[in-house]
């Protein structure tokens, strides 16, 4: 991915908060102006700025918008401009029905013939997803994918949006003590057509 990015290839983190992946990413070797980053909050971005304290030089571009709103115009910019998206942390807060509408929104972001795009990411995950409607978090209604259900739901993206998608994910289980544990997503998905 990176040799894609050196080669012009155009990366957004679609949900960047701080930014860290795409100054990682700068710092491996990647050209800034390649880099795009987006978010609902612009807070998180200037936040970003403050910690890494490199306002005025890291020069990768910053959106903020909401994913969920397709009419929204602050991300309209990137309609067909990008090639290779990461989300991480993302898909898990929403619902299938917002999932299917993010997903959406993000097939618009990918190049008209863009080689090979491809949305990548971590997520909350589940050995034993339940029913579409999800479950309550709160005043959220939010649905973890196994390997399965993420490949329906990228077939149901696939379907409103005239695109074929291939999904590799796997589930692993991590940990940080007796208490702490959770099961996570990894996922690439390719569209294939």
């Amino acid at each position: 991915m990176l040799s894609r990015i050196k080669a012009g290839a155009t990366f957004l983190d679609a949900g960047c908060c701080f930014g860290y992946v795409l100054r990682q990413l700068a710092l491996d070797g990647a050209p800034p102006v390649n880099l795009i980053g987006s978010d609902l909050r612009q807070e998180y971005i200037d936040l970003g700025y403050e910690l890494f304290r490199d306002r005025e030089s890291f020069g990768a571009r910053f959106l903020t918008g909401n994913l969920l709103e397709p009419s929204d115009a602050a991300l309209a910019e990137l309609d067909g401009t990008v090639d290779i998206i990461h989300a991480a942390s993302s898909f898990h807060l929403f619902s299938w029905a917002d999932q299917v509408r993010l997903g959406e929104r993000l097939v618009r972001f990918f190049k008209p013939n863009c080689e090979g795009p491809m949305v990548f990411g971590r997520q909350r995950g589940s050995a034993e997803p339940v029913n579409r409607d999800g479950k309550d978090v709160g005043e959220l209604v939010r649905y973890d994918h196994d390997p399965k259900t993420l490949q329906e739901l990228w077939d149901e993206i696939g379907s409103r949006t005239g695109t074929i998608w291939k999904v590799d994910a796997r589930l692993d289980n991590e940990s940080w003590g007796e208490q702490n544990s959770r099961t996570s997503l990894k996922f690439a998905v390719y569209k294939v057509g």
